[in-house]
């Protein structure tokens, strides 16, 4: 009796976590996409978990770097990161926790190679507000060629962007000024972070001309080749799990630290 009650409860969960990833139903978010959409999908044939579904999956755990793809080494170079530390950024233990509250959200971000934690709050609407962030994250950066971060804005965007199975990916636009050889010149770094497993995040990088709107190279034609899709850097993250002790524990949410009320779980 005992063996088919386990069984029975290993087929809930496998279906429950079929449903996350297939679920027909549609919510409403505020739009922010330039993403062309493919002809190799419709919306009658993506179907992707509620918004709501989303967050929640987001809001649990700890996200740590799984890898990071070797795309993400156009984005050292447009940072004018040294070679000797791109290990520094590719192997680091990047940790992610989220809270999501309504139209904003709560994220608590570790890099503990190189003493970097910040927590935060910030917006889903889609406008701009003040970056939290002090500096662009990775470390072994030109001195020479200064990042000023100055706003930022974050949205969930509608199914099919950035990717023709991209589900709810949550959209960080960042506007990044570099000083070269004593002239200023203004990028838009676009971030998106997405759930394609309950316990895997996709995270997609490009970045564009802040005055022109276009995306510059190699984005724009010298990356054919990256996978899954082309023109784009990326990166993984794969949630935690517990340790059978510590779910033996129950252990509660924690505060976030940021607002009454609200908690990592």
């Amino acid at each position: 009796m005992a063996v088919l009650k386990l069984a029975a409860a290993l087929v809930v969960s496998a279906a429950a976590q079929d449903l996350f990833l297939a679920a027909n139903h549609r919510e409403t978010a505020v739009v922010l996409t330039d993403s062309p959409k493919s002809q190799a999908y419709s919306p009658a044939e993506r179907q992707c978990a509620p918004l709501n579904w989303i967050k929640q999956d987001f809001g649990t755990g700890h996200w740590i770097l799984n890898y990071s793809d070797a795309t993400w080494g156009a984005y050292m170079v447009f940072l004018g990161v040294d070679k000797k530390h791109w290990n520094d950024e590719f192997k680091a233990s990047d940790i992610h926790q989220y809270a999501f509250i309504d139209d904003y959200f709560i994220m608590n971000h570790t890099i503990p190679l190189t003493n970097f934690h910040l927590l935060y709050k910030a917006s889903l609407s889609g406008k701009w507000e003040k970056n939290p962030y002090p500096q662009v994250t990775p470390a072994g950066m030109d001195p020479h060629a200064a990042v000023n971060l100055s706003n930022f804005r974050n949205v969930f965007e509608e199914p099919g962007a950035p990717h023709p199975d991209s589900c709810w990916a949550m959209r960080t636009d960042m506007p990044v000024v570099q000083n070269k050889s004593g002239v200023l010149k203004e990028y838009i770094v676009s971030f998106w972070r997405e759930l394609t497993s309950p316990i895997d995040m996709r995270c997609t990088l490009h970045v564009k001309d802040a005055k022109t709107g276009e995306v510059i190279e190699p984005w724009a034609t010298q990356m054919k080749d990256s996978k899954p899709f082309p023109n784009y850097s990326y990166r993984y993250f794969r949630k935690t799990v517990q340790s059978f002790v510590d779910a033996a524990k129950r252990l509660p949410c924690a505060p976030t630290g940021e607002q009454n009320g609200t908690y990592f779980c």
